[in-house]
């Protein structure tokens, strides 16, 4: 078995990818996700997730 582990800005780019779908900067997804203000279900989903991890630097 193999284990893959993925950094902290791989994670990153793939939530930047999935918010420039939508219009948005890693930037302003953070802000908003910061502010509770994301209505986006996805959105939402991703901050949950991944909030803490890509919050951090």
């Amino acid at each position: 078995m193999t284990v893959h582990y993925v950094s902290r800005e791989e994670i990153r780019d793939r939530v930047r990818q999935d918010v420039s779908r939508v219009g948005m900067t890693l930037e302003d997804f953070i802000a908003q996700g910061q502010a509770d203000a994301l209505t986006d279900g996805n959105l939402r989903d991703l901050w949950l997730i991944y909030g803490d991890l890509i919050a951090e630097e």
